[in-house]
């Protein structure tokens, strides 16, 4: 009786999730697990019926629901791999990546996004507002010996707004550069001393 409690309550609760979600894919997983629910509930219900006279049905039934699983693990990819893989390499890419909604809260961060800003989290309006100003005025954001250019870009399906996308490239090599020409182009290259441009 317990078990028949706990699979419609399973079945129910699927079933409102399936109804609500607007991805085709997490239907389909919904689906193949609602279908599995159904299958050992039938399994149960044909055995304790006495319909099987004495055969357990449930046994064959978890081998139809192992099949389903197998299928919804391998097609639809119901184990989430493929997020668990995107998010493995935004968190261990160089760049650090801000996703703001088009209410300018923060959706998403990865690790080193958190690490330029430690206090993300905690201060997100603060963060978007430093973003937005370094990429307005063009400035690099310096962390220790780390330096950042911010860049930005919408994010967009067809037709509406999401958001934006804002990126911190370590550019750490080609400012140092940058540094060492703009000092090169101030000093005399014999006596070390300012040029004219540099008075």
């Amino acid at each position: 009786a317990l078990l028949t409690i706990y699979l419609l309550f399973i079945f129910i609760l699927s079933l409102v999730a399936m109804l609500r979600e607007k991805n085709r894919r997490l239907r389909i997983r919904m689906q193949l697990i609602m279908a599995c629910v159904l299958i050992s509930f039938s399994g149960l219900v044909i055995f304790l019926s006495g319909l099987s006279k004495g055969y357990d049905a449930t046994s064959l039934a978890y081998l139809l629901c192992t099949f389903i699983m197998i299928l919804a693990v391998l097609k639809y990819d119901l184990l989430n791999a493929l997020d668990k893989v995107t998010e493995y390499i935004s968190d261990n890419l160089s760049v650090g990546i801000v996703a703001v909604n088009p209410y300018h809260q923060i959706i998403y961060s990865n690790q080193p996004a958190i690490r330029i800003f430690p206090h993300l989290e905690k201060e997100s309006m603060e963060v978007i507002d430093i973003l937005k100003r370094h990429l307005a005025t063009e400035s690099v954001i310096k962390k220790g010996e780390e330096v950042y250019r911010v860049k930005c870009t919408e994010l967009r399906n067809e037709k509406k707004h999401l958001g934006e996308l804002f990126i911190m490239d370590d550019i750490m090599k080609e400012y140092v550069r940058s540094m060492k020409a703009q000092k090169m182009a101030l000093t005399d290259g014999l006596t070390g001393f300012g040029n004219r441009r540099a008075y």
